[in-house]
């Protein structure tokens, strides 16, 4: 509940810095096995917004549980209501891990650069709808913990290549008129 409470007051103190904020949700990945992302947009003007992402995954592969934070910076080309359409976009990312079966206390952090292509679809009433491909690469880090036999410690580095495949529901607030492209 206290994440939930910290993302509310993050909207609520950064609502007057931007225009427009847009707080989206995806129940799951199709493709990546995650079980859920909440994307927060400050939008700067029609063609450029910064967005943060926290996604809480669940590795079917080896039962290991992340928490990603993300910093997407959004381009969009050919906006038509402002910050809509087709976006391009780099992002970093930053995880922590455990494997939820073995011990808790083996802990995992991951770093990524990755590439987002989406396109968002933007109606009169606020509600938006945005399909996403997401493709990050990185590398993951086993953190020793003393006391705990070395050999049964997840893998010390190991590369992370994960497609992401999404579909995003939000809702925009904040019905100011945007800023013309490039000021």
């Amino acid at each position: 509940m206290k994440h939930y409470q910290f993302v509310f007051l993050l909207l609520y103190a950064t609502s007057n810095l931007w225009s427009q904020t847009e707080v989206k949700y995806s129940p799951s990945g199709f493709s990546s096995g995650s079980n859920a992302q909440l994307n927060i947009e400050f939008i700067k003007n029609e063609s450029r917004s910064l967005e943060v992402v926290w996604d809480m995954h669940l590795r079917v592969t080896n039962n290991t549980r992340y928490h990603n934070l993300s910093i997407v910076s959004k381009r969009y080309r050919n906006p038509r209501s402002g910050a809509d359409g087709y976006s391009f976009s780099p992002f970093l990312q930053a995880g922590i891990g455990y494997n939820r079966f073995s011990d808790p206390k083996l802990k995992t952090i991951s770093g990524a650069l990755g590439y987002l292509v989406g396109y968002k679809h933007l109606f009169k009433n606020g509600i938006s709808i945005e399909p996403t491909i997401a493709l990050a690469l990185g590398i993951n880090y086993g953190i020793p913990v003393p006391g705990i036999n070395p050999s049964r410690t997840i893998d010390r580095y190991s590369v992370l290549f994960e497609p992401d495949l999404r579909l995003l529901v939000g809702y925009r607030f904040g019905r100011k008129k945007l800023i013309s492209k490039e000021e």
